[in-house]
């Protein structure tokens, strides 16, 4: 990550104008130091919205694998064991926004 970026959803893209004066981004960088954390808090919501929406995407995704697409057949062990693609990434995105990491 480059000088002037900042994460959105864990992308980076170009930062936006000051959202905060001075004597706020002070505040804050004393916080995030106290508390180890690297990623400001909007960050933080973000990732936990992602987390929660792909949760819910995968809780969906194993009602259909495991109740319309498992025939007994091999395609259906591999359809039920994809579930921990999507599970791993909300997984990942809910600790890292409770971490701040």
């Amino acid at each position: 990550m480059t000088e002037g970026k900042k994460l959105y959803g864990a992308i980076p893209l170009e930062a936006r104008a000051a959202e905060v004066d001075d004597n706020e981004v002070d505040k804050r960088r004393a916080q995030a130091a106290v508390h180890m954390m690297n990623i400001n808090i909007d960050e933080r919501e973000r990732r936990n919205n992602i987390g929660n929406v792909l949760a819910a995407a995968t809780s969906v995704y194993v009602l259909w694998a495991a109740l319309y697409a498992d025939d007994g057949g091999l395609e259906g062990h591999i359809l039920r064991f994809l579930t921990f693609i999507p599970l791993g990434f909300a997984a990942g995105f809910k600790i890292s926004a409770k971490a701040g990491l």
